[in-house]
């Protein structure tokens, strides 16, 4: 993908709140690897997704505990391999 197709896009290295915003249904578009720490580009940045960061950082949140830490193995998973992100990859 190029820059400007990651305009308005959010991006995390923290994986637990990757696999927090996924688990609440926003898309991942892509990981960038040229970092030390792997980037998680989610496809907007909202204000929901905004919202959802600033209630995961308080720690106001509420997702089922099973599915988010089936999210948080595959994507620790995913980033140590370095696989290329690929949408569905998950839900497999």
């Amino acid at each position: 993908m190029t820059s400007n197709q990651f305009n308005n896009s959010y991006h995390t290295s923290d994986t637990s709140l990757a696999a927090y915003l996924y688990t609440e249904g926003f898309s991942i578009i892509d990981i960038d690897y040229s970092n030390p720490r792997a980037e998680f580009i989610f496809k907007n940045d909202s204000p929901q997704i905004k919202e959802a960061v600033r209630l995961y950082t308080i720690g106001k949140t509420q997702v089922d505990a099973a599915t988010y830490a089936r999210i948080h193995r595959k994507l620790t998973k995913i980033i140590l391999r370095q696989t290329p992100w690929i949408e569905g990859v998950i839900n497999a």
